[in-house]
């Protein structure tokens, strides 16, 4: 029988506690590797120190971009939904770009911190050049105004003495108005009909189809002889939110709705509130103790809201107050636009706070989560609910570090952009993430005019007498 080359010898007790130790010593070394990984501690090759790690989330409205991060190249991880993740970032001061063929560069610089991932979710890579479509070329004009559905515009020629409706679609003139001078031109429902108002008599003209009412008339006309003229005249007008007719407020005699078509009016209210807003089809009412009624234009029912009375409200007759509501229904806004004041109050809390003095151009974001308004011509960011994660608070309030001298505001759809117009008739679009740099673009000088349509995300402005449009759906490629 052949011996075997190599004989199995056997181990001792010492050898196998030996290697049982070991095997042991390095299951206990990497299982603690392996959980102070995951814990998000690394070690820091430069300090010699084992330290939290953090890392950044970014997503674009775009596909294959670069990111560039302190030199180094990251392409998107999620190509479907635009979204790069960057793990393993030591804390400290970071600045990075985002990039893409085509498209302006978009640079901030941010903070890391311990065990946090940093997010950056409303990034916006904007064509370069930007390439608006001319719509019409007129004559002589320094407003329009636009349908709510952005089909019909109307454009004031003060030369010409003229109001003419235009079909955007098309490019055809659709009806013309001789009329000197008019402003304040609102749209009803059914986006054919408005009404402007005469800004040398005071005149409120009704245009629907064919037909033009003086509405300042036929209104009084339509009221009791119990009531004077004196006390029937027009402070306020408002679009019925579902038919043709108008919301009417007078100086002394109520609240009323109005059909022009029929010369009839109904009255809604004889209390004379210092302000009247519509939503949907609720009519709020604010009166002169600082209550809030609202009333039903379907069912009729009428509610007060449990709100603590303002008494600055019947401070002066001379106050003209707005009432804004968020689109969530949760939060409204009073506003003076005589003294800047604005407050805010929830149906929650039931008593409204005074959030800042000497502000103008107030409006809610369109997820209810902010409220912008201008102070000192710089815009200011009040947030109504906490985002962890943007860090914000409850009640904090972000002046945007941008040196443009701001007259108004418009919220962009994604409610992290807005447009703001200054008193040099320039028109910009920046972001609302205060980290440096903010991100500022110029869309033109010398705008006469501007509108912003949400349901198509289009921008019409009126530039040397030229109306064009600039589609902000920037395509994923």
């Amino acid at each position: 029988m052949q011996k075997p080359l190599h004989s199995a010898v056997p181990m001792t007790t010492r050898t196998r506690a030996t290697i049982f130790w070991l095997f042991a010593f390095l299951f206990v070394v990497g299982g603690s590797g392996l959980i102070f990984y995951v814990s998000g501690y690394r070690l820091n090759l430069e300090t010699g120190k084992v330290e939290k790690v953090g890392g950044a989330f970014i997503k674009t409205n775009l596909s294959s971009y670069t990111v560039t991060l302190e030199g180094k190249h990251f392409k998107e991880m999620y190509p479907v939904t635009n979204q790069l993740f960057i793990p393993s970032l030591t804390p400290g001061n970071y600045t990075f770009s985002i990039d893409k063929s085509g498209y302006r560069s978009w640079k901030k610089q941010f903070t890391v911190f311990p065990r946090l991932v940093t997010s950056f979710k409303s990034t916006l890579l904007i064509p370069n050049p930007l390439a608006p479509e001319l719509l019409l070329q007129a004559s002589s004009t320094e407003t329009f105004s636009a349908s709510k559905n952005a089909s019909l515009l109307l454009t004031p020629n003060t030369h010409l003495g003229t109001l003419t409706l235009y079909n955007l679609s098309t490019g055809d003139i659709v009806k013309t108005i001789k009329e000197k001078s008019a402003e304040d031109i609102t749209w009803l429902s059914d986006n054919t009909s408005f009404f402007y108002k005469n800004s040398t008599t005071g005149k409120i003209v009704f245009v629907s189809g064919e037909k033009t009412i003086n509405v300042t008339t036929t209104f009084a006309r339509s009221l009791p002889h119990t009531i004077p003229a004196s006390k029937s005249i027009i402070t306020h007008l408002y679009p019925h939110p579902f038919e043709k007719k108008l919301i009417v407020q007078t100086n002394k005699s109520g609240v009323f709705i109005f059909d022009p078509l029929s010369s009839e009016s109904l009255l809604l209210t004889d209390t004379n509130p210092v302000a009247v807003a519509l939503d949907g089809s609720n009519l709020f009412f604010l009166d002169t103790t600082g209550q809030l009624f609202s009333e039903n234009l379907i069912t009729k029912n009428v509610n007060t809201l449990v709100f603590k009375p303002l008494p600055l409200i019947a401070s002066s007759s001379q106050d003209r107050w707005n009432i804004l509501m968020s689109p969530d229904e949760k939060t409204f806004a009073l506003f003076n636009e005589t003294s800047g004041d604005l407050f805010v109050g929830s149906k929650e809390s039931g008593q409204f706070s005074l959030i800042d003095t000497h502000a103008s151009s107030p409006l809610f974001a369109y997820d209810s989560r902010k409220l912008t308004y201008v102070k000192e011509k710089a815009p200011v960011i009040y947030w109504l609910l906490k985002d962890e994660e943007l860090r914000k608070k409850e009640g904090q309030k972000d002046t945007l570090s941008i040196e443009l001298p701001i007259t108004k505001l418009v919220w962009y759809e994604d409610n992290a952009h807005l447009f703001g117009y200054t008193d040099k008739k320039d028109l910009y679009f920046f972001e609302t993430d205060n980290r440096s740099p903010l991100e500022t673009l110029l869309v033109k000088n010398n705008v006469a005019d501007y509108f912003y349509h949400q349901g198509s995300n289009s921008l019409f402005y009126l530039n040397d007498a030229s109306l064009l449009k600039l589609d902000f759906n920037f395509p994923i490629k």
